[in-house]
């Protein structure tokens, strides 16, 4: 059971997800290349809150960052943003520009 766990490949994270309230999320290239990292490494031995460090700073913006192991080779990050609050428009010499922010005060779109 030790060389299992602690020694062989069968562990090995070989994917990852990353979702929204149940929607995938492809497209992040920044938590991308921080969970490739993770690629090859024993999940049994995955530092979470480690991951989850990481992810808090590419991504201040998100409200709560869960890891979640799925056996035997996949990791799932599942993350909550802060809810909209303000939708600011800006006008400079005709020029319009539309703003909405969080909660938390992080510009969320233009």
């Amino acid at each position: 059971i030790t060389y299992l766990i602690g020694f062989s490949h069968f562990f090995d994270v070989k994917s990852w997800e990353i979702a929204e309230d149940g929607t995938k999320i492809t497209n992040d290239d920044a938590m991308n290349e921080l969970l490739k990292k993770q690629k090859n490494k024993n999940l049994v031995f995955l530092n979470e809150i480690q991951l989850v460090n990481g992810v808090k700073t590419l991504h201040p913006e998100f409200k709560k960052i869960v890891v979640k192991k799925i056996f035997p080779q996949k990791i799932r990050i599942e993350i909550e943003k802060y809810s909209n609050v303000a939708n600011i428009v800006n006008v400079v010499q005709g020029i319009q520009k539309k703003f909405i922010v969080d909660s938390n005060g992080f510009l969320t779109d233009e």
